[in-house]
């Protein structure tokens, strides 16, 4: 099964589940946690238990009226009769569907989630194994900080803030890679919200004094996964890269709008290196494997070599 991951907004719209037991009653739940208004056609099954204000329990057999202005479906049943009258009704009224357990005939499939506020994280399987995906959910789940949305929220806030200080789009983006970084994310998920408004002020400062950077990347593979974290991180947020030939698997994990340049025995890399470097780039250089060519010679506040 090939998938899109795509976040579905469902927040005041109207979604429709079909059937009882535990896996309707998971998905009514997750709706609601969602704020969508849900429908939940019970097949005729008494509930007892309270939900929201935006869960409409209907305790009815199915009649394709219920499909009427639906965004989404999710149907919990394995009657097989049934199931093919919601198929034929979904579709001839472009309804996007969910068979929960059934991926191989649902248009579309949910997925783990772990949620921080505004921060979504899906893990999926294409419905081949969902208690792994469950499991890696766990796992996130431990190690994601449960004030890490907020610190989104704050940040966003803080946008107009950083681009009224700094114009060159390059030295924005660099600045807010620094502001995720391990060393000071940590700083900020631990801070007031008026320590943190300083923090980034004073990083904004620092980006301006910055200088461009050439990182040499000394490749002994030509395999993305020989890759250092280091490594991964410098060809995700650099301005410029230099490659060779058969780096197309590392090249891939590259950053998308990077200025990409081929390495060619006619390349001057030393002249292409300091004209970046004068523009304030960061230049990271993929040193092919077994590469006879010296280092650059830059000016060591400017040099970082990073090897695997």
């Amino acid at each position: 099964m090939k998938v899109i991951p795509i976040f579905l907004k469902v927040d005041q719209q109207p979604v429709l589940v079909i059937g009882n037991g535990q896996m309707a009653e998971a998905k009514v739940n997750l709706l609601s946690s969602m704020q969508a208004q849900v429908k939940w056609l019970t097949l005729g099954e008494k509930i007892t238990a309270p939900y929201g204000d935006n869960v409409e329990i209907i305790e009815q057999k199915y009649a394709k009226k219920y499909l009427n202005n639906i965004t989404c479906m999710f149907i919990a049943t394995h009657d097989t009769k049934l199931i093919e009258q919601i198929l034929v009704t979904a579709q001839a009224e472009n309804i996007i569907y969910n068979f929960v357990d059934m991926p191989e005939i649902s248009q579309f499939i949910t997925p783990a989630v772990v949620k921080r506020d505004d921060i979504i994280i899906a893990i999926s399987t294409a419905g081949k194994a969902p208690v792994l995906a469950r499991n890696i959910r766990f796992k996130i789940n431990q190690m994601l900080p449960q004030n890490i949305g907020k610190l989104a929220e704050f940040t966003y806030n803080f946008r107009p803030v950083a681009q009224k200080m700094m114009f060159e789009s390059k030295k924005i983006f660099r600045f807010w890679n620094d502001v995720f970084s391990d060393k000071n994310l940590n700083l900020l998920l631990n801070k007031t919200d008026e320590e943190k408004h300083q923090h980034l002020i004073d990083m904004i400062k620092q980006q301006h004094a910055n200088k461009g950077q050439i990182v040499e990347i000394n490749l002994t593979s030509r395999l993305a996964d020989d890759l250092t974290l280091k490594a991964h991180r410098h060809i995700n947020i650099a301005d410029v890269i230099i490659y060779g030939d058969d780096m197309q698997e590392i090249m891939n994990f590259a950053r998308r709008d990077a200025k990409r340049i081929h390495l060619t025995n006619e390349l001057n890399v030393e002249k292409l290196v300091a004209t970046h470097l004068a523009s304030g780039d960061l230049v990271v250089y993929l040193k092919p494997v077994h590469s006879p060519t010296t280092a650059l010679h830059e000016k060591k506040d400017q040099h970082e070599n990073v090897g695997l």
